[in-house]
This record gives structure tokens, sequence and C-alpha cells, in this order.
């Protein structure tokens, strides 16, 4: 019974469309991007860090569109809201903020890169 309180008063303070929008929330392994990257799976890939630090490393499928300029974005106006975004940075908690982000904007399918650019590993080469 007290979780079902604690339930409705947590409902009550945050609402139903933070709850919807963390409910949508999701991230990835590193690991799993370089999956989709080798699958060719159909999504769009953002990172979100400033462009001097995409050019130190980057990944080249990504567009760039730092943080502070996404909800302008015009690479994002005209896409449908179900298509699916991964997002990343350097650490994680910037693209942790694009995901919220993107899912105020109605984008509903967005996942985040966890460790960013940090947990990145180029594959390599079979011998």
């Amino acid at each position: 019974m007290t979780k079902w309180i604690v339930l409705v008063v947590v409902l009550g303070l945050f609402g139903w469309r933070y709850l919807a929008v963390a409910s949508t929330a999701s991230v990835i392994s590193p690991a799993e991007l370089q999956s989709m990257l080798a699958a060719k799976e159909t999504f769009l890939l953002v990172d979100v860090r400033e462009p001097e630090e995409v050019a130190v490393i980057g990944i080249p499928q990504a567009i760039n569109i730092p943080l502070a300029q996404l909800s302008d974005s015009l690479e994002l106006q005209n896409l449908e809201k179900d298509t699916k975004i991964v997002v990343m940075c350097r650490s994680g908690a910037r693209s942790a903020q694009a995901q919220k982000i993107l899912g105020a904007m109605g984008f509903t399918r967005v996942l985040n890169v966890t460790g960013g650019i940090l947990a990145w590993e180029t594959p390599r080469e079979a011998d």
C-alpha cells in the first residue's frame, strides 16, 4: 500500500509527462553502437560535442550538432518523430541531456551511448 502512495505522490509532483519521457530513455554501449554501424542499421548518429572536440576524435558516420544548438537544428526539423536517433558526447553526460531534449521535442526512439567517445574503441581489422 505504501508503494502505491509513493507512486501517486511522485506522479503528482513530476507529472505524467516526466514519466513518459523517462520511460522512453534507453542507453546502449559503444559495442552495441559498433554492431549497429557494422550491420548498417538505419538510424541517425548525433555527436553533441563541440566541433573542436569532434576534430580530435569522432565517428565518421556521426553528424555534429552541439548540445546548445540541438533544439534549433535544421537537420532535425524534418525528421519523423519515430526516427531512431543515437546521441553521444565525450562521457555520456551531455548526450543524456540531449536525450531529454529530443524526448521533449517529441522524438520517441532516442538512445544514449554510455561512456561516450571515452569508451569508444575503434573496431580492429581481422588479421
